[in-house]
């Protein structure tokens, strides 16, 4: 399941740099289910600043604060 959470999260962010944000997001929401039942810290952190940059290139902007927070805090406590 880890590898299904990467690839996911890695054709979103391809989708994401192409400018295709709702390909994006829905490839990302999916990675990110996958990396929370895994419980992969890292890569739910990773996965949530893609979402915040996706949502950005969306004008989605208070989901955007809403992921980079969820990133941030995860972050923080995995010091």
């Amino acid at each position: 399941q880890l590898g299904v959470g990467i690839s996911l999260s890695n054709i979103g962010a391809v989708y994401r740099r192409r400018g295709e944000y709702k390909k994006a997001l829905s490839y990302l929401q999916r990675a990110l289910l996958v990396r929370e039942q895994v419980e992969d810290r890292h890569g739910i952190a990773s996965t949530l600043n893609l979402l915040a940059s996706t949502c950005t290139g969306l004008g989605k902007f208070k989901d955007a604060l809403d992921y980079l927070q969820r990133a941030l805090k995860i972050s923080m406590e995995s010091k």
